[in-house]
């Protein structure tokens, strides 16, 4: 659409003017010459002070038609006037009687019907030209020109979008989209059809501001219902409706299908649960993040580590997806993350970059990210904490389509003196690729106010397969150690050797005790973690291992003990969890990434946590949940 606001509007010119026998261009040159030749410009001066005067202050298109507005007065007379639309070779007139305050309060004493609004019929496509003057009533010779141009103009037919039809209920759907009609300015109806019944009208009447923008247009133009559907499969087509001129506009179908989903909620095993995510209002409130590594800070609140985060919209879209965030939240609600939002792009910050490539480049097209494995705390002094995180370097092509790089390590300071509120988490890296090779040193850490110790458990190829007991990568769980201090450097890590040494060699190492109370295939396949893992020295159960079982997708979490850092470790205590089983978007949604969360245990309860795909249908689809499970021995 076009618009041209303003008292000065271009007159045509005959450089300007083109012959367009379809619009009756010679009738309406002609008028326009008259107009030219007798009437005053939209601005010229009278010195007479018996001339018109008024202003065009809209002239745009309508579809195929062309609305003009504005106002006009004959300083002889205080009755309304007509002004003339010449278009299509007619000159129309028009009464100037609308009521007009500002007009009246700018122009005592002539008062207020003095404002004209006229839409002309159809001028068919192409180019509309369109003519609007002020005859001379009473003394005086010349009229007045409000202006002339040419419009380019549109089709008639409204344009819009069925954007979503999401089933938020066994018995409701959320109906979305947006429909714009050229030929008015108020807001469109819509029509909607439920599984084939008859059509009934909606007004789409809710604020898009962003399509405003896009069309240049004000008012509200948007749709958003719920209907109430019987469980199962519904399908919902919506049109625009026929206003005026112009024809009812189809926007489609869409089916949405209520799938089996357990709320967020306690169950099986669980006994507590809490959303770890910013409080509701907050523009990431909707946040879906996976693999929440924890480090509990000297003052009793936590800072949070994310692999993937990913934000979604009104419609359940995909917004945004950035790869390791980090966060902040109180010893008093250590679930609670207190994020700060870019707010240029609403979202959250990435909390490290790499520094350098890569020990080896990714393929072509596939993009270098980094997954946080563990963390752990080293307080500096009685108001600052350094926080060590292990990370993943990962070349990622594709859903599960991801290679190795080795492992890295990063620092993050925590000053209790600051303000968390407005600062994003963000941290240093220390070394980009400590450990490569088959070393993951780090998938696991602790710290005992001493030595950082970093764990490893060698896993199968990462093909999505179970290949235990007789694939031969699948191997056992070692531990090195090292100063705080001297985290960055390889040639400073010592593992532990036969005879509880620490050697300076790698190949030294020996397996932790980990023994398993699964006898044969599927089920021995729990004996290890997969990947990523947790140890812990938790506040009231002592040393914890938290994993979930290979092949990593489970809703299973297993928990094991020991009363060293180094083992021997137990028989694993297996926990299933609620909702890890659902079914949505044609494939099965399951659990993964259990960690240990100490900051929620107590006695008689472990702190655990694990990323749900699918907590909710929309907004969002995925979260990251913390709970506690009952203390088995």
């Amino acid at each position: 659409m076009e618009e041209l606001e303003g008292s000065a509007l271009a007159v045509m010119s005959n450089a300007r003017r083109r012959t367009l026998p379809r619009l009756g261009a010679v009738s309406l040159l002609v008028a326009a010459a008259l107009v030219l030749t007798s009437c005053l410009r939209p601005d010229e001066y009278d010195p007479t002070g018996n001339e018109p005067i008024g202003k065009l202050e809209v002239i745009k298109a309508m579809g195929t038609a062309v609305r003009v507005k504005g106002w006009a007065i004959d300083p002889n007379t205080t009755a309304s006037v007509n002004v003339k639309v010449a278009y299509l070779g007619l000159n129309v007139p028009v009464a100037a009687n609308l009521n007009r305050p500002d007009v009246a309060a700018a122009h005592p004493g002539y008062g207020a019907a003095h404002g004209f609004d006229f839409t002309t019929p159809s001028l068919g496509s192409g180019v509309g030209q369109v003519c609007v003057w002020v005859e001379n009533v009473g003394a005086g010779s010349r009229g007045r020109l409000l202006g002339c141009h040419d419009i380019p103009l549109k089709s008639d037919d409204a344009v819009g979008r069925l954007e979503s039809v999401v089933a938020t209920s066994p018995t409701s759907v959320k109906v979305t989209g947006w429909a714009v009609d050229p030929k008015t300015e108020d807001s469109s109806w819509i029509l909607w059809s439920l599984n084939g019944s008859a059509w009934t009208y909606y007004p789409a009447k809710a604020p898009r501001p962003e399509i405003n923008q896009f069309f240049g247009i004000d008012g509200h133009h948007g749709f958003a219902f719920d209907l109430p559907v019987t469980k199962g499969t519904n399908t919902v087509c919506v049109k625009i409706a026929a206003y005026l001129r112009g024809n009812s506009v189809d926007l489609g179908c869409s089916t949405a299908k209520f799938e089996s989903l357990s709320p967020v909620a306690t169950g099986l095993d669980l006994r507590s649960i809490f959303w770890v995510k910013p409080p509701s209002g907050h523009a990431l409130e909707n946040i879906s993040r996976d693999a929440g590594v924890s480090a509990t800070l000297s003052d009793g609140s936590v800072m949070w580590f994310f692999g993937d985060s990913g934000g979604y919209g009104p419609d359940g879209r995909l917004s945004y997806f950035v790869n390791n965030t980090a966060a902040w939240s109180s010893a008093s609600n250590p679930t609670g993350t207190l994020d700060v939002v870019r707010g240029d792009r609403v979202e959250p910050y990435q909390s490290m970059s790499p520094t350098e490539p890569f020990n080896a480049p990714c393929p072509s097209n596939w993009k270098p990210v980094i997954w946080p494995s563990s963390a752990v705390t080293v307080p500096q002094s009685s108001t600052v904490d350094r926080v060590l995180v292990y990370f993943g370097n990962v070349c990622l092509g594709g859903e599960m389509l991801f290679e190795d790089r080795g492992m890295g390590v990063a620092e993050f300071t925590y000053d209790r003196t600051a303000s968390v509120a407005t600062t994003p988490v963000i941290g240093r890296i220390v070394t980009q690729t400590l450990f490569s090779g088959n070393l993951h040193y780090g998938n696991a850490a602790h710290y005992d106010g001493t030595h950082v110790y970093a764990y490893q458990c060698q896993t199968p190829a990462n093909d999505g397969q179970i290949h235990w007991p007789n694939d031969p990568g699948y191997g056992p769980c070692t531990v090195a150690r090292v100063s705080p201090g001297d985290i960055g450097d390889v040639n400073d890590y010592r593992y532990r050797a036969a005879g509880g040494t620490w050697s300076t060699n790698p190949a030294d190492a020996i397996a932790m005790t980990v023994p398993s109370r699964f006898g044969s295939a599927p089920d021995q396949d729990k004996q290890l973690p997969p990947a990523a893992f947790t140890i812990t020295n938790d506040p009231v159960h002592g040393y914890l291992m938290v994993y979930t079982p290979w092949p990593g997708l489970s809703g299973h979490v297993m928990v094991r003990r020991a009363t060293s850092p180094v083992g021997p470790w137990s028989e694993p205590f297996e926990y299933q969890m609620p909702g890890c089983n659902d079914y949505a978007q044609g494939e099965g949604k399951f659990c993964y990434a259990a960690t240990a969360q100490p900051s929620l245990s107590r006695p008689g309860f472990i702190g655990i946590g694990f990323y749900d795909q699918l907590v909710g249908l929309s907004p969002p689809r995925g979260g990251y949940l913390a709970g506690t499970v009952d203390r088995r021995w």
